[in-house]
């Protein structure tokens, strides 16, 4: 025993030691809150510093921030010096009690916030005058205070309270097992701007139409933890004016609630002027006459003013309805519905006026891939939430008849294609797909948008956090992305997967398309030859394709660029003969540059007012040169190409040579479109072999070095582009 007295005096002794180096520390050290000025006033956060007392704080502070601290109790006249403040925010510490001039000198404090400490509701805890200085305040909030409280009734002081006159808002704790007391008594009368109740619920309690007698104009009412059977009839006959109710049940046993009593609050809510009504975490059962809960309850409401409806974790609404034929037919003011987390795994809903419907955690997957959850011909829904519903597939028309769509959310679901039509949604802003199991978007899916994009440019398509592959079969929509990326809302948040694991993000698309185009020609390739392996005959095949591709690999590489613009291209058909956008374009090697400039230019531009191609001039920046060359040649009526040393050198020189030459073959029905003009004289074995080829097919002109010959020349050059 002494033992144990003397552990018990040391341990004290201890923590007192601790508290005093502790304030001692606060006061002498360095000021440890956070301040910032917005809009001119001085807001200070000293949350989450582990004070033990209120530190010293500047005298024009308006916005004060203790919260998540261990202060045990708040001295007389503390926050004296602090003339203006206006917010004060003493939320989870450690508070026991109140002073009786704890709060002088506030009289511009407008909120208080003393939720989640150790307050229990009496008057020693908050004594009678403890709140007489604050003349302003407009909101109180000690809910989460009174868990330990005992008694059979547990309210907080009336008289304390009551000289709180401007008060608008009041959140704090309730308990009592007196169904027929007013738990709001006689004082709270004189609280004639209290409108708006928080209302935490510790164990029983009894609401009645005792309960708000004399707080009959509140119009905003929150009730938090009741349980079903302690809420009595006509509990809020009194409040005529109430607009807002929001009733959550208990979540530490689902309740269970029969429907005649559910429709009877709701019928009971009739006689006020109730707009908004929140209700959640009820089970409910059903008529013994088993009838229809849903057409009973659509019944009810159609008596009531309500135009905004949120029924969460109330399971149950489906009972006793056959789905083929139940249709509700949503109440004549009701603008928002919210039925999330019923686990409905069906509805059918009329909806008129009714503009955001959200039907978010249910199990409506199997019923939507061929049903539609509106039956109504044409309706002005704005807003439609169906994400974590397991949707695989929704049937084609689902949202046919609702042309005002602005949000369509399908997020978390397991869709893989966009089967649905979208055409028709031209207000259309967002469309929301992320979370799915999207690895590509196939043809018909790409199409569905672009049909949507065609309409309406300003639609905004998430696709963040879906398993995007980069393989063969996903190139042209990862083409046809980077067509469009200015649609997808975080674009650079996407990537996507290879096969074997790796990762590309949204910035390398291009790179991987071009990656992919050459990786899978390989990958067919490789399987060719495996399926020759097959068949006995590999290396006779490989040795042919070789070949051939070595052969042709001028003409592959024409028709591959040739198709990479035609594809990039906004021109859906060949040009005309007639409207070619340059008459000749000029290859030649740099180091004839000037007889460009000097000589070509001049005696073909400026004397025969050609349009020429010259690619230092009229070539596209930052396009690839590749590109460009095919484009030159493509909208040129001819290829002159000037044949030097230096030409046959170039590698670019010998591009476009060999690829005007494909052009003739393949483009422009056999019609020769290539001019050849020696600059040098060159002997027959310093011409490449396919140089030689076509030179002993095709004539070829040399540029005369006399001056008398020049006319003669450029005429003959003029007549060729034309011929």
């Amino acid at each position: 025993m002494e033992q144990t007295l003397f552990h018990s005096f040391i341990l004290i002794l201890f923590v007192s030691s601790s508290y005093i180096l502790h304030v001692n520390g606060a006061e002498s050290s360095k000021f440890s809150c956070k301040k910032h000025y917005f809009k001119g006033e001085l807001h200070v956060d000293c949350s989450y510093q582990n004070f033990f007392i209120i530190p010293k704080l500047p005298a024009n502070t308006v916005h004060l921030n203790l919260q998540h601290n261990y202060i045990y109790f708040i001295p007389n006249k503390a926050f004296g010096n602090m003339k203006n403040l206006r917010v004060l925010d003493l939320s989870f510490n450690d508070l026991h009690s109140i002073k009786e001039k704890s709060f002088k000198g506030l009289r511009k404090l407008k909120q208080l916030i003393l939720n989640n400490n150790h307050l229990k509701y009496s008057t020693r805890t908050f004594p009678r005058g403890s709140f007489k200085p604050l003349k302003s305040l407009k909101m109180l909030l000690v809910q989460n205070n009174n868990e330990k409280a005992s008694g059979v009734k547990t309210i907080f002081p009336a008289k304390t309270i009551a000289h709180l006159t401007k008060l608008e808002i009041l959140a704090l704790d309730i308990k009592s097992f007196l169904p027929n007391t007013p738990f709001f008594g006689t004082e709270y009368a004189k609280l004639l701007n209290l409108h708006s109740v928080h209302l935490y619920m510790n164990d029983f309690f009894y609401l009645s139409d005792y309960t708000f007698k004399y707080i009959p104009k509140l119009t905003h009412l929150y009730i938090f933890h009741i349980q079903s059977n302690y809420l009595r009839h006509l509990a809020f006959s009194t409040l005529k004016m109430l607009k807002f109710l929001q009733i959550d049940f208990t979540d530490k046993v689902r309740q269970v609630m029969t429907y005649a009593k559910i429709l009877e609050l709701i019928l009971e809510l009739s006689q006020t002027s109730i707009t908004i009504l929140i209700m959640q975490n009820v089970r409910l059962l059903p008529y013994s006459t088993g009838g229809c809960i849903r057409e009973s309850l659509n019944a009810v409401l159609n008596e009531t003013s309500i135009s905004q409806l949120h029924l969460s974790k109330v399971y149950g609404l489906n009972l006793n309805c056959v789905r083929s034929q139940t249709t509700i037919k949503a109440p004549p003011r009701l603008q928002i519905l919210n039925l999330t987390s019923n686990d409905l795994s069906w509805i059918a809903l009329d909806l008129n006026t009714v503009v955001s419907l959200n039907l978010k955690h249910n199990n409506l997957g199997n019923y939507l891939s061929n049903s539609r959850y509106i039956t109504t011909q044409t309706s002005i829904i704005e807003n439609i939430c169906l994400s974590y519903n397991s949707i695989y597939q929704l049937k084609k028309q689902i949202f046919k008849g609702q042309p005002y769509l602005k949000i369509i959310d399908l997020s978390f679901n397991f869709l893989s294609q966009i089967s649905f039509d979208l055409f028709h949604l031209e207000e259309l802003q967002i469309l929301n797909l992320s979370n799915n199991r999207i690895k590509f978007l196939n043809e018909q899916s790409m199409n569905n948008i672009d049909e949507l994009l065609n309409k309406n440019n300003n639609t905004q398509i998430d696709l963040r956090d879906n398993p995007l592959q980069c393989t063969c079969y996903t190139v042209p929509f990862l083409k046809w992305i980077l067509q469009i990326p200015h649609h997808f809302i975080k674009y650079s948040k996407y990537h996507c997967t290879y096969e074997n694991g790796t990762i590309s993000k949204a910035n390398s698309f291009a790179k991987v398309t071009i990656y992919l185009e050459q990786a899978c020609i390989k990958e067919q390739h490789w399987n060719d030859s495996l399926l020759f392996t097959v068949f006995g005959v590999v290396a006779a095949i490989i040795l042919v394709l070789a070949v051939f591709i070595y052969r042709q690999r001028w003409k592959l590489g024409y028709l591959y660029y040739k198709a990479k613009i035609k594809y990039f291209s906004s021109k859906s058909k060949e040009v005309d003969e007639n409207e070619y956008t340059y008459d000749a374009f000029i290859s030649y090697a740099d180091e004839n540059r000037m007889f460009v400039k000097d000589t070509c230019i001049q005696n073909l531009e400026q004397d025969r007012n050609l349009k020429l191609c010259i690619h230092e001039r009229d070539f596209i920046p930052g396009h690839d040169i590749m590109n460009n060359i095919i484009n030159a040649i493509q909208t040129s009526r001819k290829t002159i190409c000037i044949i030097t040393r230096s030409f046959l050198k170039s590698e670019f020189c010998m591009f476009e040579f060999k690829m005007a030459l494909m052009e003739s073959i393949h483009s422009r029905n056999g019609k020769n479109v290539l001019l050849l003009v020696f600059n040098d004289q060159l002997s027959a074995k310093e011409l490449p072999l396919i140089l030689y080829e076509y030179i002993q097919k095709q004539s070829y002109i040399q540029y005369p070095n006399n001056t008398t010959d020049n006319a003669i020349f450029w005429g003959k050059i003029n007549d060729a582009i034309y011929a």
